[in-house]
């Protein structure tokens, strides 16, 4: 369906760190975060419409240029997205108040309801769960 999404997403491992960043299967994204014996939590995404996702890039470079100052290395490495929760004092609702400021302006990208979250790889229909959304956008998205 060529989607693509914004999401916010808790790492915990050795430190805790927050993670605004894109993905078109969320699935897969939990999966990848998730290695290393990392836990990753997703506690908020937002959908473009299809066919739409470079809406979804730009939204994550003004995301990028606004928390610049706040990122961190992860694993010994410079981070371009990586977020340290405790070193730096950003919460989730910071990140989440910055992307619904911006995704207010554009009705092309679509907020997940918050009872649709966590997201975390044991949850239940994480196959699919984006096209789920567009498909069921009364059940998932706010504002339907």
């Amino acid at each position: 369906m060529n989607l693509l999404g914004l999401y916010i997403a808790e790492i915990n491992g050795r430190v805790t760190y927050l993670k605004p960043g894109i993905a078109e299967d969320i699935g897969d994204r939990l999966v990848g975060h998730s290695k290393g014996g990392n836990i990753s939590t997703v506690h908020f995404l937002c959908i473009s419409r299809p066919g739409l996702g470079r809406i979804v890039e730009t939204l994550e470079d003004d995301g990028k240029a606004y928390f610049k100052k706040y990122f961190s290395k992860f694993n010994g490495f410079d981070s371009t997205e990586y977020i340290d929760k405790a070193a730096t004092g950003v919460t989730l609702k910071m990140l989440e108040d910055y992307y619904r400021k911006k995704i207010a302006r554009n009705p092309s990208i679509f907020i997940v309801k918050k009872e649709h979250l966590p997201l975390t790889l044991t949850s239940p229909k994480l196959k699919n769960f984006m096209e789920n959304c567009i498909k069921y956008p009364e059940k998932y998205l706010e504002g339907f």
